[in-house]
Order: structure tokens, then sequence, then C-alpha cells
């Protein structure tokens, strides 16, 4: 799919109402119009993956698993919200001393369920006293806590009690993001910014829906020790609560580069019958490394440019070295498009047919005129804040406003998505130096290779994949095809890869044959 196909009109889907679920606010439609609602820097992979996992368990509920439905721009869904579950986990401070007091079993329970129907939050008559019947022993419903306690995901983190969240072990173990407090309790968008609603739908206009569906239904609903642990804690059934309808993001295109590419290795790596933990360690950075991908090629698009952006790849070397400064130059370029793709934006929507007709219309006398009217263009196109807008003197001044608008907004969200995002997937680093660049870690080559090697492929070809896949580059040949020749020098690129045949050979991911040749070679590739 080439570049310039992604804007076609025939490929963008209508934007949702102003009035919709998440957009009331909004005080401008730039970021939303370019790359859908919203890429959000702050949200990291495992929340990323979490909020995704959350979305696919509510349409599998409904019977509406990856089913896609292109005609319509933004998805619906009821999700769990444990609020049982929540309080039992993290918000439970007596259980631990009532446990370790001395007295009978029935004096512990009836201790600990008088204090929990009580205090728990938030005060909708909550009754725990169905534990009492599932658990052999007061000491057992304590050591399941505790266990289940340990699995908490980013445990550093100082997040409410509220918003932790469980290794997602199944079905059971996945809930939204909320604020809990006295009788409330509201949906958050801190922890979950809808990146994962992007992720759901990219996939479910990927070509790979079918095999999707069947791979995420036995994911979710196959019984585990662990899930099962979760679901003994949870309310009699017909009794769980469930989130009101939610609208999900507006993803703008019907098919995307991306959506097959990440389809395709999350179908790659979940096939190798790894236990989940293992899989999920692979699977998560690569969803931070698809969006990022996403947004650089759909931000390529917006400017022009004939071919996707490139990421030349430093393997760690000893000092400064040529590679070096190209993938920091590299780097350079591409956290720039977010901007540049705005700005393209910005011209689109001032100038052209319908902005002259209406802001440089003949029949407007007075400068404040014009921007009057340019304003109520812009509310309408561009959902424009006409507080922002205020002060301007003529129309030059008022786009300027407009633009530094929509600059200060990227500067808070999605512009430093690149940069976290792949610093979050290990594509980005500073190791060895002073600035950022693309210098894959360990962690991610060896998921590289889990998701595009089935058995065994030779050295050279896996570079060139990589190049045609993702358009990293590490080696001469690719570098000679992506740089410009006064960019490019083939000696200290084949350097580079072979600091990165030394690289694989040191994770047990290459072998080097009898006849000199090497191999990348999947460790796992029994699981196929």
């Amino acid at each position: 799919m080439e570049l310039a196909t992604i804007l076609d009109p025939a490929n963008i889907l209508s934007r949702p109402p102003r009035n919709a679920e998440g957009y009331k606010t909004l005080s401008s439609w730039g970021e939303e119009q370019i790359w859908g609602h919203r890429l959000w820097h702050r949200q990291t992979p495992w929340l990323l993956f979490l909020e995704f996992l959350g979305i696919a368990e509510a349409m599998l509920r409904a019977d509406r698993l990856f089913v896609s439905d292109t005609a319509r721009s933004i998805i619906t869904y009821r999700l769990h919200q444990r609020i049982a579950l929540r309080n039992l986990l993290f918000n439970n401070a007596l259980l631990s001393r009532i446990n370790e007091s001395p007295g009978a079993d029935s004096v512990k329970w009836d201790a600990w369920t008088k204090w929990m129907n009580e205090e728990c939050e938030p005060h909708r008559g909550l009754d725990f006293g169905y534990l009492r019947q599932r658990f052999a022993k007061f000491g057992d419903f304590a050591r399941t806590i505790e266990l289940l306690r340990k699995t908490v995901l980013e445990p550093g983190t100082n997040r409410r009690w509220s918003s932790r969240f469980l290794f997602p072990f199944g079905q059971h173990a996945l809930y939204e993001d909320l604020d809990i407090t006295g009788a409330k309790a509201e949906r958050q968008a801190i922890n979950f910014g809808r990146a994962g609603d992007l992720l759901y739908m990219m996939l479910s206009r990927s070509s790979y829906t079918t095999e999707l569906r069947a791979l995420f239904a036995d994911l979710l609903r196959l019984p585990n020790i662990p899930d099962k642990m979760v679901a003994k804690l949870l309310p009699p059934a017909g009794s769980e609560d469930l989130s009101g309808e939610r609208t999900g993001g507006y993803l703008p295109y019907k098919s995307h580069p991306a959506y097959d590419r990440l389809a395709k290795d999350w179908l790659s790596l979940l096939r190798l019958s790894l236990p989940s933990r293992d899989a999920y360690a692979h699977v998560v950075p690569l969803a931070a490394l698809h969006l990022l991908l996403y947004q650089m090629e759909t931000a390529a698009a917006w400017c022009g440019r004939p071919a996707a952006p490139v990421y030349v790849c430093e393997i760690i070397a000893p000092k400064m070295e040529f590679v070096r400064q190209r993938a920091l130059r590299s780097y350079l370029d591409n956290d720039g498009l977010p901007r540049l793709a705005l700005e393209a934006l910005a011209r689109i929507t001032m100038n052209g047919t319908a902005w002259d007709a209406t802001a440089n219309n003949p029949s407007l006398i007075t400068d404040a005129e014009r921007v009057t009217e340019a304003v109520h263009y812009l509310e309408d196109v561009l959902w424009l804040d006409p507080k922002e807008a205020a002060g301007a003197a003529d129309l030059q001044e008022f786009k300027s406003l407009v633009l530094r608008r929509l600059h200060d907004k990227l500067d808070d969200n999605n512009g430093l998505l690149h940069s976290a995002y792949g610093r979050h997937c290990g594509l980005i680093s500073k190791r060895g130096a002073r600035s950022y660049r693309y210098a894959p870690t360990d962690a991610l080559l060896k998921t590289l290779v889990l998701a595009n090697v089935k058995d065994r492929i030779e050295f050279t070809e896996f570079l060139s994949l990589l190049f045609r896949r993702y358009r990293l580059v590490f080696g001469p040949v690719e570098a000679s095809i992506a740089l410009p020749v006064e960019e490019f020098e083939e000696t200290p690129f084949r350097k580079n890869i072979d600091r990165l045949e030394e690289r694989f050979r040191s994770m047990g991911l290459l072998n080097r044959l009898s006849d000199g040749v090497a191999y990348v070679e999947n460790p796992f590739s029994g699981g196929l």
C-alpha cells in the first residue's frame, strides 16, 4: 500500500459527532484528524495492552470480537468494573491484621466481613459474605489475596488503589480504569487514554481477523489456575458490575500498512505456544512499536512523502562512529514529522476554495470581520474554541494563533509519543551517548526474531526483511537504498552488522554453519 493511498478520500471514515463521548471537551480537531483519538504518550505499553484486552473481552462477550465494520468510525462496548475485586485486592487494609490475630476462623470471618461491608468504596451495599462459602479457611482466603497482589502490573508506580491492575491471566482479571471515591465510581482517562481503542480497531481492520478472533477467544476464555483464583473472589453470577455503554476512539483510515503488520506479528508470537507471561513480554513492546510506526507513516503521508520513514539503527560501538551519527540524524528527522504533519493540516485547512469563500470573501470589508468569519469556519472544520483566537488583529495573526494552539497541544501529547514509545519498546536509547538515537536493545532484537523467523533465515535476508517490514536499517545494502549518496559509507555499516551478528550469537539466535553462511534462528520454532 502506497503512502498516498492512506489519504485517499475513499479510505477516510467520517469523524464522530462533536457531542460524542470523549469529544465534548476537545478544543481543536488536529491530531485526531491525522492519527485518531488518541495517541497518548503517558499510557505505558502495559496499560495500552490492558485497555486493548478489556475491549477485546467486551467484544467477545457481545459476540463481535474483531468484527470489522468500516462503515462506522467508532465502536461501542461495555467494560467490567470489578468493584468488589478491586476492594478485596487493593482496599483491604485490615485483612493481614485479622488473619494474624488469635481466635477461631468464624470470629475472623465475622470481624473482617463486618468491616469490609462498611468500608468498601463506593458505598453501594456490597456484601462480601459470599466469600465465606468459597474458602475452607480464612487463612486460605488471605493467602489468595496475597498471591494475587504480587501479580500487580507496574508495582513501583504511585497510582491510586482503584487504578492498579492485575496481570491479564484471563477474562476475570480485566477491568476498566476508575476513580472510586466515597459513593462515586467514575471512568478515568489517565491510565487508559484510548490508544487501546485504536489498537483494537487496527486489528479489526486487518486481513487477519478470523485468525485473531480464534486466538484471542482462547486466550481470554481458556481456564488457568491464576484466572480461576481471581474468579473465586468475584461476586455471585448476575451481580457483577458492568459499565454503561462506552464509545471508543476514532481511527480515521479503513486500511493502513500498520494494520496487517501488527496483526501478523502478534499472530506469529502468540502461535509460538509460549506461556502467557513469556508471550506478553514480546507482544506488549510490539504494540508500542507498531503504534510508533503508525504515527510516523501517517505523518509522512500527510507531509506528502513518497515513502515511509527509515530508522537507521546503531549496534552500540565503543565510540562515536559514522553509523551513530546517522542514527542520531534519523531520530531527529523522524521526531519532527508529527509537527510537519500538523502544519500540513493547518495549510490545507486555512487555504483553498472553502477557506477563501469564507475568510477571504470579497463582501467582508474589515480585518475584524474576516477574523470573525474565519473563527466560525474553523469552529466547524477544526473544532476550534473561539477563545483560542482571541486578540487576533488580522487573518495572518489568526493563522499564527491557530498553529500555535495546535503545536502546544502536540507538544503536550502526541509529539512526545515517538520518543516515549521508542524507549518503551527498546528501539530508542541514550546508551553509550548523550542523545537519543535508534539503538535497539537485546530484548527488542529477540522480539523481532521471534515475530519474523519461523525456523531459520539467512542473516542478510533477515536484515532485508527488517527493512521491508519496519524500515529498520542496519547494514550497507539497506543503507545504500535508504540514505542519500552523500550520507552513505559502506565500511561503517559493515562493522555495524558485524556487531549485530555477534549480538545475535551471544543471545543464541544465530548460528554460522560449516559453509560459512550465518543463519538467524528462532529457538521456539517447534511451537509453530
